[in-house]
């Protein structure tokens, strides 16, 4: 919000309703971008389990309530299973279903092939789990 300060400050000696509309626009930019960068973090969250199978790693940007912007440290602990920090849940340990299909790992000539195998492959079903720095153990 700090880079919306001066055309806020702007706005107000132009017009103080300007300004109190221009300070409002920005906060809900700010809400917004928040929201779309915790939104990225599940999603790359996910992504890690499937792709990386939950190994170590890092990821970037995670925003916080008061703006600061950090990382989540992520470290394999056991098959399919995460240790988070920052960790940010009441429960000590979480297990999310997850659904999957397993297909070859080859180059598909069309993405209608690669449909065609996924289709084919069916699903499985397991869990991911997410704990604390400490694992869960």
């Amino acid at each position: 919000m700090w880079e919306l300060r001066p055309g806020i400050e702007r706005a107000a000696h132009h017009d103080a309703f300007a300004g109190l509309f221009v300070s409002m626009h920005g906060a809900g930019l700010y809400d917004v971008r928040y929201d779309y960068l915790l939104v990225q973090v599940w999603v790359r969250l996910s992504l890690h389990y499937a792709r990386f199978l939950a190994s170590d790693g890092v990821i970037a940007p995670l925003a916080s309530p008061d703006g600061a912007v950090g990382e989540l440290l992520c470290r394999d602990v056991r098959s399919f299973a995460l240790a988070l920090d920052p960790y940010p849940f009441e429960d000590d340990e979480l297990e999310l279903p997850v659904v999957a299909s397993v297909v070859p790992d080859r180059r598909d000539g069309s993405p209608e092939d690669f449909l065609e195998q996924l289709l084919a492959a069916g699903q499985t079903s397991s869990s991911a789990r997410l704990a604390g720095r400490g694992g869960g153990d």
